[in-house]
């Protein structure tokens, strides 16, 4: 066994003496070098996605844009309808400012432009929105006064009176109107509260003018105008019949007209009534010169001058009531002047008769008593 492994052991060792000769004698091996690896390829980065707001509008911005400005055109017409910019018109100034500058600056050329221009339009709104919260209830509140006023005029004129059926119907319209104003039918309320406001005040003139007409024929004054008199009658019965059925627009002129025409009539007659008091007044102080009133009743006669002359200055001054009524008191003096004047001229007549009688009678005495003394004489 020693054996084999010597040999074993010469045999591998003259190997790598062998080896280790021919590595020397000969060049070192190359040793290739591995090759360098390829560049790495660049992935370019992704590319970013793109802003939305930058691209084209979509039709659900544009439909929103359109609702937006159709939301601010009406409620800003709800608050010139309700009178906002007088009860407000510092806010109104500035919600005019807001409204201005998102028409000015609407822009839809993309979606962030779009989207801008409804938020400018959505502010403006908001702001009409709020003078509008404000102005509803100063609204109702001016129309509330308003009719009020309205119905106590017509009251005071006499309707209430004169017609309660009429003065009733107005009444509804108006408790109609604050109904709807309550059930927030701000348009339909302001419409009822209009309506009822005219009918208040057609009341008034209606009753103003059935008064004046009441006058005429108290003074029996339609000969003196008849024509105008018989027109205004058609057309008070009309207008009461379009009251009646709600016809009210133009009716308050119409009413106006007639109102106009009684007056005209009343005017006419106390114009002639007048013109025919003076006239008696005038043929009265006559009669009473005639008969020397102004010397025998001196002092009444003075003071019914001075009242037709009062009478024909207001006359002058178109105050033909107070100058026919001065009139027909001066004609009674005048008239009461010469019948006194008469009677002293007849209790004159009377009185110089008598004396006269009373002369003869003195007379015929005397020329008795002469007689008388003259027979004794011859005695």
């Amino acid at each position: 066994m020693k054996i084999k492994s010597l040999i074993v052991y010469f045999v591998f060792g003259g190997l790598l003496v062998f080896l280790l000769a021919s590595c020397a004698g000969s060049p070192p091996p190359v040793v290739e070098e591995p090759p360098e690896p390829p560049a790495p390829v660049e992935t370019p980065p992704p590319e970013p996605a793109p802003d939305p707001s930058k691209g084209p509008p979509n039709q659900a911005i544009l439909d929103a844009l359109d609702g937006a400005v159709a939301d601010l055109n009406r409620i800003r017409q709800q608050v010139i309808d309700f009178e906002g910019p007088a009860y407000f018109p510092e806010d109104w100034k500035n919600a005019e400012s807001q409204f201005q500058a998102a028409g000015e600056q609407a822009k839809k050329d993309t979606q962030g432009d779009a989207q801008a221009s409804l938020e400018r339009y959505k502010a403006a709104a908001g702001t009409y929105g709020e003078i509008l919260r404000k102005t509803l209830p100063r609204y109702a509140d001016a129309r509330k006064k308003e009719i009020q006023e309205a119905r106590d005029a017509a009251v005071h004129e006499g309707i209430q009176s004169l017609s309660p059926k009429h003065l009733l119907a107005a009444d509804e319209k108006a408790l109609e109107a604050l109904r709807q104003y309550e059930g927030e039918e701000y348009y339909a309320a302001a419409a009822s509260a209009a309506l009822a406001l005219d009918m208040y005040r057609l009341l008034k003139t209606g009753t103003a003018a059935y008064h004046i007409r009441e006058e005429i024929v108290r003074q029996d004054f339609i000969p003196y105008d008849p024509r105008n008199f018989e027109k205004a009658d058609t057309s008070g019965l009309a207008a009461i019949a379009a009251y009646e059925e709600g016809r009210t627009e133009g009716l308050q002129g119409e009413a106006e007209n007639i109102q106009s025409l009684y007056a005209l009539v009343l005017k006419t007659g106390w114009i002639s009534f007048a013109a025919e008091r003076g006239a008696a007044a005038a043929s009265e102080r006559q009669a009473a010169l005639d008969v020397k009133a102004n010397v025998a009743t001196r002092k009444d006669f003075d003071a019914a001058s001075v009242v037709y002359n009062q009478a024909e200055g207001l006359f002058k001054k178109e105050n033909y009531p107070e100058a026919a009524g001065l009139y027909v008191q001066a004609e009674y003096q005048f008239a009461n002047t010469a019948k006194n004047a008469e009677e002293k001229r007849r209790a004159a007549e009377i009185a110089i008769k008598l004396a006269e009688e009373k002369m003869v009678e003195s007379d015929e005495k005397a020329q008795q008593a002469e007689l008388e003394i003259e027979g004794g004489g011859s005695l």
